[in-house]
């Protein structure tokens, strides 16, 4: 009898566990701020405009910052400091949002490469990627973007010394501390055209590398069709929509864009993003410069 009893229990409790209701999954977004005093991050999708779209604001509040939302399906966002709003411009991470745990610890803008993302599958994967990519390329690369920002202080410096000749020239009035003047002018204009030709050569060199790099990439892109994928396609299509051609050079190859599509719509049938690459892919195959653009 009383080892009836304890059956009954037993066999009450655990049909009482299986029918409590399981906690949801939701994205849960805690993070921390170190040296800034922002007072919020931004979320922004790769489709949006923050001059028209409604974003994603999170407020923060003695350096901390939370936000919660049960997501449909993943997606990709860059995540930017609230001054972005006033400045119209600013650094950017990518952060994959999933409903998951996320836990991050963001720096100011000057220090945004220390920023550290915990959890998720997703942004495990993109820092894997990153950790490739820069394994890869730093070595050859850095050095180029050091010497380019020497040379960028040192076109400062004689622009600025350009200014003071000019500003002086109008002042002086004998004729000898003119032509002095002049010379010292036409040697810094040397300089400047020598500077020129060395940046030249050095941004030649890093275009090659960044080839490298997209190749890098779409070979990834090819092996894995993953939301990271997505994202990469994604920002290759937006940054070569016709109104964009007019300040950059960009080049993409179409086709490799709609089969790297047709392969990451399989894998998210149902995904906003399917309709969006298919429209930018659209608008690229027939608006071209000079012609009407909605």
């Amino acid at each position: 009898m009383k080892f009836t009893k304890k059956l009954t229990l037993l066999l009450t409790t655990v049909l009482l566990f299986n029918c409590s209701p399981k906690k949801e999954h939701v994205l849960q977004l805690n993070g921390t701020v170190l040296n800034t005093d922002i007072k919020s991050i931004l979320l922004i999708k790769p489709n949006q405009d923050m001059r028209f779209d409604s974003i994603i604001e999170i407020p923060v509040e003695s350096g901390k910052f939370h936000y919660e939302s049960k997501l449909q399906y993943p997606e990709a966002v860059n995540l930017y400091l609230g001054e972005f709003k006033k400045n119209r411009g600013g650094r950017f991470m990518p952060l994959f949002l999933e409903n998951e745990k996320i836990v991050l610890t963001i720096y100011s803008e000057e220090e945004f490469d220390k920023n550290i993302v915990n959890g998720g599958k997703l942004n495990g994967e993109y820092r894997e990627y990153k950790k490739s990519l820069d394994l890869k390329f730093n070595k050859r690369l850095q050095p180029l973007q050091d010497s380019i920002s020497t040379l960028g202080n040192n076109h400062k410096i004689i622009s600025d010394k350009m200014n003071t000749f000019y500003t002086e020239l109008k002042k002086v009035k004998s004729q000898g501390k003119k032509v002095d003047i002049e010379k010292q002018i036409n040697d810094l204009e040397k300089e400047k055209q020598l500077l020129i030709s060395k940046w030249k050569i050095l941004d030649d060199k890093i275009a090659i590398i960044y080839s490298e790099q997209k190749i890098f990439q779409q070979e990834y892109m090819k092996n894995r069709q993953t939301m990271v994928s997505y994202y990469f396609l994604l920002n290759d299509l937006i940054s070569y929509m016709p109104i964009k051609r007019i300040f950059h050079t960009e080049t993409i190859d179409v086709n490799l864009a709609k089969n790297t599509f047709k392969i990451l719509a399989k894998a998210y049938p149902k995904h906003p993003y399917n309709e969006l690459v298919s429209n930018l892919i659209h608008t690229i195959e027939n608006i071209k410069v000079g012609k009407m653009y909605v």
